[in-house]
């Protein structure tokens, strides 16, 4: 996502670059994330991977549908 999407999702300016990589979990990117009032929908949820992407979605106060 570029700085200039980030910015009109946001309202914000997002200047530093994200340091995640192929190493980083669902809980490490979500870190400070309010997600509260928000819905979200996973598709896989039955897959290792989407079962986490619930657990830390909804850890951060999303309402998860899966």
């Amino acid at each position: 996502m570029t700085n200039s999407i980030k910015t009109r999702l946001t309202g914000t300016a997002v200047m530093s670059k994200i340091p995640y990589g192929e190493r980083s979990t669902a809980d490490n990117v979500l870190a400070g994330v309010d997600l509260s009032r928000k819905t979200i929908v996973v598709t896989e949820c039955d897959s290792p991977v989407g079962a986490e992407t619930m657990k830390a979605l909804a850890a951060n106060g999303a309402r998860v549908i899966g």
